[in-house]
């Protein structure tokens, strides 16, 4: 349910109150609950979507699974706790579309765990600079955050580009 044009989507935005009567009738499978969910919360997915675009995978691709997300949010909601499903909500569509570009966004794949080293040590380095005004030492990095200096270098040939030729 890809809408090519923003003005098919519903406009109309559920109360706190509405949301709850669709999001249990969902939970017993009510389809027309589910749809209703969705088609109020496309903007969000698609805002969050646009995000991820520069991975070089289709927007249509990332909606999709950002749905799929949203679809598990509706599911796994517990209305007992007083978080806002639109919070709850996004937490699922973002996992869902990283996991997504994990997989798709690049012809090399590498294992969840090293992106994730990845994204700390470059967060690491961005908040060392903010700090010291200079970028860290591979000692640094590995003391602060318990990698072995080959575990580093592994990390590290994520982000270089590799030849296929050998």
């Amino acid at each position: 349910m890809f809408y090519k044009n923003l003005k098919d989507v519903s406009k109309k935005r559920l109360s706190r109150e509405q949301q709850s009567i669709h999001i249990v009738k969902a939970q017993n499978g009510e389809q027309d609950s589910i749809d209703i969910l969705i088609s109020s919360n496309y903007k969000l997915v698609i805002k969050i979507a646009n995000k991820f675009k520069n991975n070089n995978l289709e927007l249509e691709d990332l909606v999709q699974e950002g749905i799929l997300g949203l679809f598990e949010a509706i599911i796994r909601f517990d209305l007992t706790k007083q978080n806002k499903f639109t919070t709850y909500a996004n937490y699922w569509i973002v996992n869902k579309i990283g996991d997504y570009c994990r997989k798709n966004g690049s012809v090399v794949r590498y294992p969840t765990y090293l992106i994730t080293d990845h994204k700390k040590i470059n967060k690491y380095q961005k908040d060392f600079v903010n700090k010291f005004s200079r970028p860290p030492n591979d000692q640094t990095i590995c003391k602060d955050l318990n990698f072995s200096p080959q575990k580093l270098q592994r990390i590290y040939s994520i982000g270089q580009a590799e030849s296929l030729d050998a």
